[in-house]
């Protein structure tokens, strides 16, 4: 069994932190939703957002395509190295 945890509802403003606190907790993954405001309202989880992220932890990261047409977005994430599902 593998635990991930959402990113997206840490402090955003202090992610440093909160990426060292779930390291901490061993969590097995960090789950990114990227929202493109039409299958869901929200806008979130850009990929330079990701990309920073990616910079400050080791923990995978698994990113869920909350988005129309995923299709659209695999290449634009695919420069990080990231497991993207859709």
């Amino acid at each position: 069994m593998k635990l991930a945890a959402s990113i997206m509802c840490g402090n955003q403003l202090n992610l440093d932190k909160e990426l060292k606190k779930l390291k901490e907790a061993k969590i097995d993954l960090l789950h990114c939703d990227v929202m493109d405001g039409i299958f869901v309202n929200n806008l979130a989880m850009g990929p330079y957002v990701l990309e920073a992220i990616k910079n400050a932890t080791d923990i995978p990261l698994d990113i869920h395509l909350a988005t129309m047409n995923p299709e659209k977005y695999i290449k634009m994430y695919s420069y990080l190295k990231l497991s993207c599902r859709g």
